[in-house]
């Protein structure tokens, strides 16, 4: 399971994913490559993690995804390699990557 804070505010519940985990990986990468600034530095069938560079002051922001078969979840953490405040950024990123694969449900268990 990925370390999070979870007194401060930072906890974000893992995704829930029904099928495969080749499937949920699958729609995981596709949403990430449909996102201009994310860009795959490691993938494997349950692991990703992804860069994100901000567009101004390239900032980096790294984001990891581990697919968790045995409790159906991808646990999922989004963090700032420079300073403590991010301006929320970090968290409206990994809102908008959950609404985009809720909104790419399909029955995964064909994968």
């Amino acid at each position: 399971m990925l370390s999070v804070k979870t007194g401060s505010g930072r906890f974000v519940e893992p995704l829930k994913y029904f099928g495969s985990v080749k499937a949920a990986n699958a729609r995981l990468l596709k949403i990430l490559g449909s996102l201009e600034n994310a860009h795959i530095v490691t993938s494997d069938e349950q692991y990703i993690h992804a860069e994100f560079g901000s567009p101004v002051f390239k900032f980096v922001d790294d984001v990891v995804f581990l697919i968790d078969e045995n409790t159906g979840t991808i646990q999922l953490k989004s963090a700032s390699r420079v300073g403590s405040y991010d301006f929320g950024v970090n968290r409206k990123r990994i809102k908008m990557i959950r609404d985009l694969f809720e909104e790419e449900k399909t029955d995964d268990s064909t994968i």
